[in-house]
């Protein structure tokens, strides 16, 4: 049985990416091991993984390939999100998180508990979409060498 490369080398990214980072979690003195599946931080997941299928596209069937314009046309938008509207409410989040931390130190909110935490890392800085964009190329483009070789 033969597993499709649009399949594999995105699944394969997604591993990769997410080991690194994890690793990086590691270096920087963090033990979390959802950094193995969560969004967010270096590098981007999402922009590896849609890069990554986007390039297979593109070395399978070309430029004028039909799912070549689909998978760009997805990675462009995911990209696009990742440091857009999910950045944007990742900041909301933290900021709404320091304020509420300010009301209880404050005394003007007894019961902090109540409103829980927000889950501020959602997108991506510019560096690490471009990042998880890199490495989803480089990826495919190795997975998919002996293709690039015979055309």
């Amino acid at each position: 049985m033969s597993i499709s490369s649009y399949l594999l080398i995105p699944f394969l990214v997604w591993v990769v990416a997410q080991g690194i980072k994890f690793s990086l979690s590691l270096i920087r003195g963090e033990f979390d091991l959802r950094y193995l599946f969560a969004s967010g931080g270096m590098p981007s997941v999402h922009s590896a993984v849609v890069c990554a299928l986007a390039t297979t596209a593109f070395i399978e069937g070309g430029a004028n390939s039909p799912l070549f314009g689909v998978t760009a046309v997805y990675a462009g938008i995911v990209m696009y999100d990742s440091f857009g509207v999910r950045r944007s409410a990742g900041e909301q989040a933290h900021a709404l998180n320091t304020l509420l931390e300010e009301l209880t130190e404050r005394g003007s909110i007894t019961d902090r508990a109540r409103y829980g935490k927000l889950r501020e890392i959602l997108g991506h800085k510019p560096v690490e979409v471009i990042a998880g964009a890199v490495l989803g190329v480089c990826m495919s483009v190795l997975f998919e060498y002996q293709k690039i070789q015979t055309h």
